[in-house]
């Protein structure tokens, strides 16, 4: 990879005349108002690049950024990260426009909740901004990236410009700067393979991320969303304890406080309070989950009207609106962070859910707010990290879960994050689709998301991509959609959650659901996402899978690999070996894989959602007995396909584990001991 060319572009006022400053790069040099200094150096892969300015007078620093030329090849695709969790983030064409929020959707403030409020995007066609990085997939697979290394002085924008062949980016400044000020940019260019570069990012960024596995659960959320009691928790609980579910969180979301800002106080349908449904989640042999939202409020709450020093206020004095919720009061509004007594308050909230109530999980929401009016002298980004960095010092002996956060925010300080937007019980929301809301609640916009921000995983956080649905009550998706939710959650997330009442559950949706545990990370050898079509080859431990799946409105034809391929379990079949090569996926709908040659011993696996992975030992012995050793969490009631070797044909087996003895063709006879 040569050395990159590139210039800085430095646009300042002083007194009332705006000026530009355009510096050749690398090197120092100076206007007689700023001076510029640009250095890069070479590391494996590609260059870091760092830029810094410090004016010489009393000016104000309009805006800061590099450029540098790019070639855009025909057919490929570029990666856009979004703002926040909630906001879309996906591939592009270059033939697709990023469209602009319409404007009328302000009067609902739907432009607080993504960067609507404080950036202006382009909107034209073939160009593409994101925040902190973004990439060009090449067509041999691999990547042509860009990132920032350091977001806390600001937020830096990554924009992909097809039609001039660059890409800008864009440092973040604050609105109103006290006295003389200086700015660094530090980002880096990397070329290769997907893991190479994400793999060398984060080494580069010094990002570690907890070294947890993958973990399961059940939230309140999205089956009763506000509408929750002490009842109604304990319900559900019973039937995990009945069933004896192998979960690992039991979460419960909004809706126990009176209102949102006030958190320690219950409402009347909790009458024995939370450390009371704690102790009883611990009791069936759960970890305890917990919702908050710790830098809003709403107009009804208590914080909001006896406190109204707490609220963040514009430059006028007024409250800072963090968006509209018809499930509460309408309007929240932002706390303000820098407010001693506010953090006092929240040191209170924490030490007691997580002290005093025993909350083992706090999923902490809507934390964007935080950063809508930073004070004078600070950035966005600066106020978002001081935020973060005070979560952590009053953390406690919890986990968190990040959610509508800027991500980078949460890199290496958070457990898990969410990646995309709240899924919803339909596929789409047409309305908000049109208005070009990208944080809208969507289950394809979260979709979407799920698989652009999948190398996030393990490397940054841990990823929530949302729950999923296998309930048949109160839903508005047919088998296919939530089979193809349920699945690529799976595949792509490590919180993997659903809100369904499992005691409501047809025969073929308990299958399904209690085929998913245990939950294992996932090695990708490849991932090809074209359009709405996805390809992917993975591996789980030994065994090898492939994905297909089709989120358009029109069916697709994909074509098999050689070999045996078993389809693996779904809510429309419990397993089969598929005869031809080619197969026809409908709209919204997707396939599992097994793929094993005939050399190895297992076939097929009606037991888990990715077939063979419940195994911890399978293997056969001299004297033709095989043996199989469960994993604790998996399921012992699904048949088993195994294949031996006969004269070159392989001949399927059928049974399940924990029968003794199979009567098989030609007298053979197989025997698993577990």
């Amino acid at each position: 990879m040569t050395v990159p060319t590139f210039r800085g572009e430095i646009k300042y006022k002083e007194g009332n005349r705006v000026r530009v400053f355009t510096p050749s790069s690398p090197g120092r040099t100076e206007n007689g108002f700023i001076s510029y200094n640009a250095e890069i150096r070479a590391v494996d892969g590609g260059w870091v690049v760092t830029c810094a300015i410090q004016p010489l007078k009393e000016i104000s620093l309009l805006s800061f950024s590099a450029v540098f030329p790019c070639e855009y090849r025909s057919g490929e695709r570029i990666f856009v990260n979004g703002y926040q969790s909630w906001t879309e983030s996906r591939y592009y064409r270059q033939t697709e426009k990023q469209k602009k929020l319409f404007f009328l959707a302000r009067f609902f403030k739907l432009h607080y909740y993504g960067d609507s409020c404080f950036f202006r995007r382009s909107g034209r066609k073939g160009v593409f901004d994101g925040f902190q990085y973004g990439y060009i997939s090449r067509e041999d697979n691999s990547l042509f990236f860009t990132g920032s290394l350091d977001e806390r002085k600001g937020y830096t924008v990554c924009r992909f410009d097809s039609r001039k062949e660059r890409i800008r980016i864009v440092k973040e400044l604050p609105e109103k700067q006290e006295g003389k000020t200086s700015s660094i940019l530090s980002f880096v260019i990397l070329q290769g393979s997907e893991n190479e570069v994400l793999d060398k990012y984060f080494s580069l960024r010094k990002t570690k991320p907890p070294e947890l596995p993958p973990v399961t659960g059940w939230t309140s959320w999205y089956n009763y969303y506000t509408k929750i009691s002490e009842e109604i928790i304990l319900r559900n609980l019973e039937s995990y304890s009945r069933e004896n579910v192998p979960s690992d969180f039991f979460q419960i979301d909004d809706g126990f406080q009176t209102a949102v800002g006030d958190w320690l106080s219950l409402r009347d349908n909790f009458p024995r309070g939370m450390k009371f449904l704690a102790g009883k989640i611990h009791a069936a042999g759960y970890k305890a989950g917990l919702w908050l939202a710790p830098f809003i409020c709403e107009s009804r709450s208590s914080l909001f009207k006896d406190h109204p020093q707490w609220i963040l206020r514009n430059r006028k004095g007024k409250p800072v609106p963090a968006g509209f919720n018809p499930g509460w009061s309408g309007v929240f509004y932002a706390l303000d962070i820098y407010n001693d007594e506010v953090r006092d308050y929240l040191k209170t909230v924490f030490d007691t859910v997580s002290g005093q109530w025993g909350f083992d999980l706090l999923k902490l929401d809507f934390l964007y707010a935080v950063c809508l009016a930073p004070p004078p002298g600070k950035t966005r980004g600066e106020v978002m990290a001081d935020a973060v960095d005070f979560l952590v010092s009053i953390k406690g002996p919890v986990r968190y879960l990040g959610c509508g956060v800027p991500l980078e925010s949460a890199f290496g300080k958070m457990e898990y994050c969410r990646i995309g937007s709240d899924v919803a019980p339909y596929w789409e929301d047409s309305f908000l689709k049109r208005v070009h809301y990208r944080e809208r609640v969507s289950t394809i916009n979260s979709l979407r998301s799920t698989i652009g921000r999948r190398h996030l995983n393990n490397r940054a956080f841990l990823n929530d991509p949302d729950v999923y649905f296998l309930r048949h009550d109160k839903i508005k998706m047919d088998p296919e959609e939530k089979y193809t939710l349920f699945l690529l959650n799976n595949i792509f997330g490590s919180l993997l959650f659903t809100s369904d009442d499992i005691s409501l559950y047809s025969d073929i949706e308990s299958l399904l659901y209690r085929a998913h545990f245990p939950v294992f990370n996932k090695e990708f050898s490849r991932l090809i996402f074209d359009g709405d079509c996805i390809n992917a080859d993975f591996k789980i431990g030994d065994w090898n899978y492939k994905l297909f799946s089709n989120l358009g409105s029109r069916k697709k034809l994909f074509t098999l690999p050689d070999g045996p391929c078993f389809k693996a379990r779904s809510l429309t079949d419990s397993g089969k070996f598929l005869e031809s090569r080619e197969m026809t996926l409908k709209s919204r709908s997707s396939v599992l894989l097994f793929r094993n040659d005939g050399e190895e011993l297992l076939a097929g696996d009606e037991g888990h959602v990715f077939p063979g992975s419940r195994f911890r030992i399978l293997k056969k012995a001299s004297d033709g007995r095989i043996t199989a050793e469960l994993h604790e969490k998996g399921s012992k009631d699904a048949a088993v396909y195994l294949h031996q070797n006969e004269n070159g044909k392989p001949l399927l087996y059928k049974g399940r584990p924990g029968e003794t003895v199979l009567e098989l063709p030609e007298r053979k006879i197989v025997k698993f001991i577990i």
